[in-house]
């Protein structure tokens, strides 16, 4: 299953969202992702990504929300 912007992934044990899915531009898919919790976004190669069922994205996007407003 590919990875694209927009997708929620599972990286190091923690929730986040794709940014960017191919951050060079170069067709290496370098991923940005924007963890939950984090005030800084991290580059990961998406083999160390672990895609989220699209059911859990609107759960997903509320905690971020709440979790960025605090």
């Amino acid at each position: 299953m590919a990875i694209l912007t927009g997708d929620w992934v599972l990286l190091e044990g923690e929730a986040g969202k794709v940014v960017l899915h191919d951050f060079h531009g170069d067709g290496s898919n370098w991923c940005l992702v924007s963890r939950v919790g984090h005030s800084l976004n991290v580059l990961r190669p998406p083999f160390e990504l672990t895609k989220i069922d699209p059911a859990f994205y609107n759960l997903l996007t509320d905690v971020y929300k709440e979790s960025n407003d605090g």
